[in-house]
């Protein structure tokens, strides 16, 4: 039997719940505002609003914001204002919910099968006639997955001059695997490569099945998952009726992790055999990766204006150490006749810092529902320049002490990027 599995989103409900509690919460807040307003007074906010937003007063912008019937309110009002056009929302609030991709973990060749009558010999070896890869040799975890992203900011001075926010997302753990047994594919294989094999000489895989003379199972597990938080500093840099940019400072958290476990279960039943019938052979291969990024945070933000319509577009670059850490663990045990003969146990543990960059990109289309309230869709792509992953820490080249033959810590990149769907309130 082969199977591929998905395991199930541990805390996709949990983002979900998240997003639509803030998202009635915000609705109701909105209502509760907006219970008492005469239409008059809603549209009077309204212009109020996108007025504050824009940080405008020339005659130029009021088109299409304020309806005929109210031009001379908007003019008096207009000769009211102050200098700085002071806006009375100081807080505000985002809330989006996640649909991103992480870019996936490649694999090498982890199991592999050949058609039946293939001698032991040349069973599962790679490059033989017949060996298929049933899994490895490709990217894994690189499934759609759900979170959620909170902003919460507070502006500084009545004319929103400068401004602090801190903000978090959260990129639900996605994992999948692989199953398979004897009864499925009489032949399987871990294909490896002896390192000190001579030239020309045969490389022989670890069987976990074969016909008539081994039973067993093979069973992968992957998972990942990608969390940060940052606090910024916000100067407006340029503002006119058609928008602002914005100047960005502050501290960026970057946290990214991979598991990756292999289990095998064979028992020989071969009577005629070297090994006794019924004797289990248990492997099992952990391999884990963990990234913590730490650095300076800088970039522009640049938002447009267009009477309820918005679009704004954040650039921003990340730069700082990366600390690396890889935890390896193998286990091995021999039982016959439910007896325990043998088992052994390894594990490692391997750290180092690397000096990384952290680009983002970012845009989002808004649209103002009252003056509390905007929807906001977008989207956004993040870059780790170094990284651990599982994948690149296998070595297939293996000496004949069981050691592998090359070091570890090998080093790539990661990519998260994907759409969201939130709201912004203001208070």
């Amino acid at each position: 039997m082969t199977r591929t599995m998905t395991r199930p989103v541990q805390l996709r409900n949990a983002a979900i719940c998240a997003c639509v509690g803030t998202s009635l919460f915000l609705l109701a807040q909105t209502a509760s505002a907006d219970s008492n307003l005469t239409v008059s007074e809603r549209l009077a906010a309204m212009n109020d609003y996108v007025w504050h937003h824009v940080s405008c007063g020339s005659d130029g912008c009021q088109s299409g914001l304020i309806d005929d019937d109210v031009a001379e309110d908007w003019q008096d009002w207009q000769q009211d204002s102050q200098a700085c056009r002071v806006c009375p929302n100081r807080w505000y609030v985002r809330a989006d919910y996640l649909l991103w991709w992480v870019q996936g973990n490649r694999l090498p060749p982890l199991v592999t099968t050949s058609p039946l009558g293939m001698p032991p010999g040349q069973a599962g070896v790679m490059g033989e006639p017949g060996t298929s890869v049933l899994f490895g040799d490709q990217r894994v975890d690189s499934d759609l997955r759900h979170g959620v992203r909170l902003t919460l900011g507070r502006w500084l001075d009545d004319c929103q001059d400068w401004g602090v926010e801190g903000h978090y997302f959260y990129v639900g753990a996605a994992g999948g695997g692989y199953y398979a047994d004897s009864a499925g594919n009489p032949i399987l294989a871990r294909p490896f490569f002896n390192a000190e094999t001579p030239p020309g000489a045969q490389d022989s895989p670890l069987l976990v099945a074969f016909p008539e003379r081994i039973e067993g199972q093979i069973q992968i597990d992957t998972s990942s998952d990608v969390h940060s938080a940052g606090v910024l500093l916000r100067r407006n840099w340029l503002r006119d009726c058609r928008g602002q940019v914005a100047v960005l400072g502050g501290y960026r958290y970057f946290h990214f992790r991979e598991r990756l476990v292999i289990d095998t279960s064979s028992m020989f039943v071969d009577e005629a055999g070297p090994i006794e019938y019924g004797t289990h052979l248990q492997l099992q291969d952990r391999f884990a990766v963990q990234n913590d990024f730490h650095g300076a945070d800088i970039g522009l933000s640049a938002e447009l204006q267009r009477g309820r319509w918005s679009l704004d577009v954040l650039t921003k670059l990340g730069l700082g150490g990366v600390r690396q850490r890889l935890d390896l663990a193998g286990r091995t045990s021999v039982a016959a006749n439910q007896d325990l003969l043998a088992e052994t146990s390894t594990s490692g543990h391997y750290s180092d810092t690397q000096f990384a960059f952290l680009p983002e990109l970012g845009a989002n289309v808004g649209y103002c529902v009252t003056p509390s309230l905007s929807l906001r869709a977008g989207y956004s792509l993040m870059w780790l320049t170094d990284a651990l992953r599982t994948g690149d820490q296998i070595d297939l080249a293996v000496g004949a002490s069981g050691g592998h033959s090359q070091a570890f810590l090998e080093t790539t990149s990661v990519c998260v990027q994907g759409i969201s769907l939130g709201g912004e309130w203001r208070r």
